[in-house]
């Protein structure tokens, strides 16, 4: 943080994505005021929020600027950056769980997603008792009849790709291997855990079939697994099947509800060998840590995990968290979805406020601003959204989407939460009045905190709204998985001349592990004709974080309207892991879908699409781009100049 004179400060943090400034305090003020502006492209569009107080006093020191409202309130300032992580690459920690209850292992999955480990860490997770597990945000009667279960039933709060309902009981253990791309070998890990385990079985009469990802054994001429695995957002997660038929989930379905058998022989190793005791998996791990050439450090859980597992496993064997996915309190913000360029305006209560209701004064410029609900139950078997996102706000240029502009996006205006002195966490509704367009009405916004939090909470309370500096959408769509391939497309643009297209960009993620190569096309069409004017393919292996990429294109465009779409190729047969998304926001009418079997684009992308109100991270730059009217300016979204141009979103 830097003083510019004037009791104001500017912030710079990481490689913004657009042209972007952000000041502390009021340039217009000679006193200091606790708010932050945030300016887009030179200033063309902007948005202030802050404290209503005025007085006080303030300082900055070493980036963070602080402000003291009076006895209760604190407020601080500063730039978000990339936390250097620390590693430790002597040993594997190893912690053996067995006999836990279905609601621990949810609360343990929790944990493994919340903190960093700085060494390979290998978790097992036995359950004590028949249970059904249920993965991220769907409903279980989804699938489940209420009627036949009788079960215990939990859920485990996953990102990215979900599963079907899963049967469990003592015969199926669960490993989670936690690693780290940039400290860890990840073929070395997979090559050197599937060895350990054929060296294993191997001394109980087990002959294996190894297929890649999956191993099984023969028994009676049939092909049995007993052991799959997928590289999952830093989880190598995998079991070794010792007597389990997991195929019972199916026996809980609605009648109407197709079986997504994908084992047709879903049993143990028992079935060769029934004297194959519970310590296989110790043993197992053992080999696994000669293979890779580390040892095994045997530890319980630290001060700070059992900590958070207190918190965490009175949360898991709550109803609606089980049965809806419906939970108040703060959990399992990956690190890939917290922002690493942005800016936190936090604030701190030393009491017990007379109002659970903190009101801030906003001034907003060129801006329009889309409140990101809580996805539909049907939009969440297809998309994502993380739950610091879920009530947030996505920014946006209120016309602009060309140029510097690429999407139009400024800025993301994040779901704000709030802590106590114990470490416990709650979401925070934020509301900023807006009409249907998304202008804001007023010059407020308010957070609201849960009201039964502020009665038990431990004070101080910490309240902490954040804001991202992205041009990509914070949610996403699943592209193509093991199943399904998708064509998204936006709505109409104009392009105001004519130009040569050099490149499309999207805003994409993928999730592998199967063996095979993952594809997805961009195109543009021609609105006016529904025509395909050019596309381009690329083509990945392994996994590959959000980011934007470039597919090469090449095409003309002259003076009319034409849409961005984006297909992605079943990337995974049989590998439900396997999944591409496209990032987007909800912005009214903004985007289509359609599944379709992916091949070339078809010569309409318009055939059947469903509208989904989406604005996808898609744009195109064109190359030696001519204005219709060069007397035309900014109001047609173009400058009067010729050369590179941008547009999309």
């Amino acid at each position: 943080m830097d003083s510019t004179g004037n009791n104001t400060f500017t912030c710079t943090t990481g490689n913004h994505e657009i042209p972007f400034q952000t000041i502390v305090g009021d340039e217009k003020q000679d006193e200091f005021h606790p708010r932050v502006k945030f300016k887009a492209w030179d200033n063309e569009a902007n948005f202030s929020i802050g404290l209503k107080h005025q007085g006080g006093t303030h300082s900055c020191e070493n980036g963070n600027v602080t402000y003291t409202a009076d006895d209760n309130l604190t407020a601080n300032f500063y730039g978000l950056s990339a936390d250097k992580k620390d590693f430790d690459t002597s040993a594997i920690r190893y912690i053996p769980n067995k006999s836990l209850t279905p609601w621990q292992i949810g609360a343990r999955y929790e944990l493994s997603r919340n903190i960093h480990q700085p060494m390979q860490t290998i978790d097992v997770h036995t359950v004590d008792r028949a249970s059904m597990m249920y993965y991220g945000g769907y409903h279980r009667d989804v699938y489940i009849d209420p009627a036949k279960m009788d079960l215990a039933e939990c859920r485990l709060a996953v990102h990215g790709p979900t599963n079907n309902p899963m049967y469990m009981d003592a015969g199926l253990p669960l490993i989670d291997l936690q690693y780290d791309e940039s400290r860890d070998d990840l073929d070395k890990i997979h090559k050197s855990m599937v060895q350990a385990v054929k060296d294993i079985v191997a001394k109980y009469g087990v002959d294996v079939i190894d297929k890649g990802t999956k191993l099984y054994f023969a028994d009676k001429s049939r092909d049995v697994k007993f052991f799959s695995t997928a590289f999952i957002d830093g989880h190598y997660y995998f079991y070794v099947n010792l007597g389990c038929d997991y195929n019972k989930a199916y026996d809980y379905y609605r009648e109407n509800v197709a079986k997504d058998i994908r084992d047709e022989y879903a049993y143990g190793l028992r079935a060769v060998n029934a004297n194959i005791p519970e310590s296989l998996v110790d043993d197992i791990i053992k080999r696994y840590s000669e293979l890779y050439g580390l040892p095994l450090e045997m530890t319980g859980y630290a001060t700070n995990e059992q900590s958070l597992l207190e918190n965490l496993d009175p949360i898991h064997h709550k109803l609606p968290w089980i049965n809806v996915a419906q939970r108040t309190d703060v959990y399992s913000i990956k690190k890939d979805e917290q922002p690493t360029d942005g800016f936190e305006f936090s604030m701190t209560l030393a009491a017990k406020p007379e109002s659970n209701i903190i009101e801030l004064s906003i001034q907003t410029k060129g801006l329009v601003f889309y409140k990101q609900d809580e996805l539909k139950q049907a939009e969440s078997l297809s998309s994502s959204r993380p739950a610091n996102v879920i009530g947030s706000y996505a920014v946006y240029h209120e016309s602009k989407k060309h140029n510097e502009y690429k999407t139009g996006k400024a800025f993301h205006m994040y779901r704000p939460w709030a802590q106590d002195a114990t470490g416990q966490r709650v979401w925070c509704d934020l509301d900023i009045r807006t009409d249907s367009l998304g202008n804001a009405l007023g010059e407020e916004v308010t957070i609201t905190v849960p009201q039964s939090f502020l009665d038990t909470a431990q004070y101080p309370v910490l309240i902490d709204p954040t804001f991202g500096y992205t041009s990509a959408g914070a949610s996403a769509l699943n592209l193509a998985n093991s199943t399904t391939d998708i064509f998204a497309v936006l709505s109409s643009q104009n392009i105001p001349g004519s130009g040569t297209v050099s490149s499309i960009s999207a805003y994409i993620s993928i999730t592998h592990f199967s063996s095979t190569s993952h594809n997805a096309k961009a195109a543009i069409y021609d609105a006016s004709n529904n025509l395909l004017i050019t596309s381009a393919e690329n083509s990945w292996t392994g996994n590959l974080g959000a980011s934007w990429q470039t597919f090469t294109a090449s095409g003309s465009v002259t003076n009319s309207n034409y849409q961005l779409a984006i297909a992605g190729i079943n990337i995974g047969p049989s590998v439900a892991y396997d999944v591409i998304k496209l990032y987007c926001d909800s912005v009214a009418s903004a985007g289509q879908n359609k599944t379709a079997a992916y091949s070339s684009f078809p010569p309409s992308a318009l055939t059947a699409m469903s509208i989904d109100n989406n604005s996808y991270s898609i744009y195109t730059t064109l190359s030696s781009y001519t204005p219709t009217n060069t007397a035309i300016d900014l109001e047609q979204d173009v400058s009067n100049s010729q050369g590179v141009k941008i547009w999309g979103g």
